[in-house]
């Protein structure tokens, strides 16, 4: 019984970790996703973007990313508890191996962002 419901609580828990994004895409293809910023300490990109089917992508591949709008979402999200919903239009810019992640974080640059609404 206790084996039953340890495996139940796994698989109902799994999807609230995002997984890293996995697509065939080449150096500047471009994608447009919805989702939310975030920032993570540990291995850079430390600026990521968590997508509405909860994968997870990085933003540039340095530990900081200069964009205003990106500056005053995670600044704002940090001091009021709230989640910027946005659809952000990017670039693919290659992919990082992190320790923690099973398949390659993979990165871009942001050409657009739309801040559709708070949570």
């Amino acid at each position: 019984m206790f084996l039953l419901i340890s495996i139940f609580s796994i698989n109902l828990f799994a999807d609230k970790f995002p997984i890293p994004l996995s697509r065939n895409m080449k150096e500047g293809d471009k994608i447009t996703l919805k989702g939310t910023f975030g920032s993570w300490n540990g291995q850079p990109p430390n600026i990521r973007f968590i997508t509405d089917d909860n994968q997870i992508i990085g933003i540039g591949k340095e530990e900081n990313y200069p964009n205003k709008t990106i500056e005053y979402i995670l600044e704002t999200q940090k001091k009021s508890n709230v989640l910027f919903e946005t659809e952000v239009a990017l670039e693919y810019i290659g992919e990082m191996f992190i320790s923690y992640y099973e398949q390659p974080l993979m990165c871009f640059n942001i050409l657009e962002i739309k801040i559709l609404k708070k949570r």
